[in-house]
């Protein structure tokens, strides 16, 4: 069954979906050639692990229909936007939350959204762009990014549910509000049996980054490959005196890191080495 395998449960016997792409488990294994560190600006902070995967969904959606809304979205073109299949009715932005559900068509609307309110933010900046000589001059804003990043991801979460099987588990759960996904939607139900999912490693890990970033600013990024290139992306933010510390913490972050990476190749190095052996029949020493 093998360690993903047991990790993700075993596949059952469904209709054939969409290839989902690395099948074979390759792209995981390109992964582990190269590195990025990020570090981000987060306010309240709760600390837990990433929940249930349609829970997980939820929360991207909600927390993004949060941020539209903060961004200055109006309560009732969020409603519209959200629930394009129901234009007149008036929902307040707590129906919003309770009446959304992370599914296929509701990703499709959060995208047309965030998509419409990028393209006001990007004409607006295009018409005053800002003070010449400045450092942030014709640049896109904070909000501008996090709203590029929210429509990035949409098509990341569209296309890994568009790969699912339409009988599985998943696809069920992804038609639920939170309420039902708890279980205390009809009268303190039992909860419901969240999983395991019928979603491949690399789908799983794709949805773990999108969930851990979420809107919040990176203000620093390192990327290493093993060819030796690396790429270091700071903001501008970093060259104040107030906020140059993070470049310290990002340091120590890719020093920790790079450490884990070479202890993580070196064992795999060892685990191949061995398994040739043992395959061409090395004598041991």
């Amino acid at each position: 069954m093998g360690l993903w395998g047991w990790l993700f449960g075993r596949r059952r016997d469904t209709a054939a979906p969409p290839a989902a792409p690395d099948s074979s488990g390759k792209l995981i294994g390109q992964s582990l050639l190269r590195l990025e560190i990020n570090t981000i600006i987060k306010s309240n902070m709760t600390g837990e692990p990433m929940p249930p995967l349609p829970i997980a969904l939820l929360d991207i959606a909600t927390e993004y229909a949060g941020k539209l809304e903060a961004f200055g979205l109006s309560e009732q073109d969020l409603a519209r936007g959200l629930f394009p299949e129901e234009p007149g009715r008036v929902r307040s932005a707590l129906e919003v939350r309770e009446q959304l559900a992370p599914t296929f068509d509701r990703f499709v609307a959060l995208r047309g959204v965030a998509q419409s309110m990028l393209v006001a933010k990007e004409s607006t900046r295009l018409a005053s762009p800002g003070t010449p000589g400045t450092i942030a001059a014709g640049l896109p804003s904070v909000n501008e990014v996090t709203v590029s990043r929210m429509v990035q991801n949409c098509e990341i979460i569209l296309d890994i549910i568009k790969r699912l099987p339409r009988d599985g588990l998943l696809w069920q759960h992804l038609g639920m509000t939170r309420a039902q996904l708890q279980g205390d939607d009809s009268g303190g139900a039992a909860a419901l049996r969240l999983g395991p999912y019928d979603i491949s490693p690399t789908q799983f890990m794709r949805l773990r980054k999108v969930w851990d970033v979420g809107t919040e600013e990176i203000v620093a990024q390192t990327s290493i490959s093993l060819s030796g290139d690396v790429l270091m992306r700071v903001s501008p933010l970093l060259m104040t005196a107030e906020y140059r510390g993070l470049l310290d913490i990002h340091r120590d972050a890719v020093s920790m890191s790079t450490g884990y990476w070479r202890d993580l190749m070196n064992a795999a190095v060892t685990l191949a080495t061995v398994a040739a052996g043992a395959l061409l029949g090395t004598p041991k020493r």
